[in-house]
């Protein structure tokens, strides 16, 4: 008897984790999008957050105008595409319908399959917890992603890069929380010897790639890529000189030496302005940082 139970609990935990790891190549082909819909410039192509409504798209040829129209009334269509056609519109439009619509698509991938294998009771009770975080989370991150577009839709045609950043970040936190999840419900732990420090290093590199991709979302809302096309000397060197800039470039240089930053590297401490910035460079980064001018 005890057998069967341990057995159905295993087949039903190996149900769940596989339904957790589909949840999540559906939210990694959602930051994949997303970066193509920002790389396009269509995130701020749609100006209304409809949350119901908005899943059919504009079909008729009066409804394209009424929504291009509302285009229109942006500042990204006043001050950078006053030039776009129609056609031109549908085509960025789309791009964020999609990004839009899988969000839509993941929610409904978790929350359907979540209330059916709860209530044929196929999930432990200490695990509808977690479960309820991870929605809520998704709901929270649909949320955060319109406050995110609303940035740019008052003056300046460009999302808050604090707001980008945020977006990442809540993606790379629900995939990281629902990956942990199911593999705790597909593996068993264990405490063979060196697994332990095996999993430390593994954490420390994945904090690391946090940190990049957290820089990542700095470089792309600011555009901090373009203040320098090459790598990974700027302007052919390490020094990045005077950073006070009369352009309020934000420090975009300090952005682009950032995400130069490793383990294992030595701290170095860089002065702009009124600003000190600590830095960590990778150990082969063995060089004076100049200070800024006065």
């Amino acid at each position: 008897m005890t057998s069967r139970l341990d057995s159905t609990k295993s087949t039903d935990n190996r149900v769940v984790g596989q339904w957790l790891l589909l949840c999540c190549a559906l939210v990694f082909a959602m930051v994949v999008l997303g970066g193509v819909t920002r790389l396009t410039g269509s995130g701020l192509s749609m100006v209304r957050w409809q949350p119901l409504s908005g899943v059919i798209p504009p079909i008729s040829a009066k409804a394209w105008e009424v929504e291009f129209q509302h285009y229109q009334t942006s500042p990204e269509f006043k001050k950078i595409n006053r030039h776009l056609l129609l056609d031109e519109f549908k085509t960025i439009f789309y791009f964020e319908y999609a990004h839009r619509m899988l969000g839509r698509m993941i929610g409904l991938a978790f929350l359907l399959p979540l209330l059916y294998l709860v209530w044929r009771r196929r999930i432990r009770r200490q695990l509808v917890p977690r479960l309820v975080v991870l929605f809520i989370l998704g709901g929270l991150q649909g949320l955060l992603g319109w406050y995110m577009v609303k940035s740019g839709l008052v003056d300046i045609p460009r999302v808050s890069p604090y707001r980008l950043t945020a977006h990442l970040v809540a993606a790379v936190a629900i995939y990281g929380y629902m990956f942990w999840v199911a593999l705790d419900l597909l593996h068993n732990r264990t405490s063979e010897p060196g697994v332990s420090r095996v999993a430390g290093m593994a954490s420390m590199a994945a904090f690391m790639v946090l940190v990049t991709m957290l820089s990542g979302g700095f470089v792309a809302g600011l555009k901090a890529g373009h203040a320098f096309n090459s790598f990974p000397l700027m302007a052919g060197k390490w020094e990045i000189g005077n950073m006070r800039s009369g352009q309020n470039d934000r420090g975009l240089a300090l952005v682009r030496l950032d995400r130069l930053a490793a383990s294992g590297g030595l701290e170095q401490t860089l002065r702009a302005g009124d600003a000190t910035v600590a830095l960590q460079l990778p150990a082969w980064a063995d060089f004076e940082l100049p200070e800024a001018e006065a």
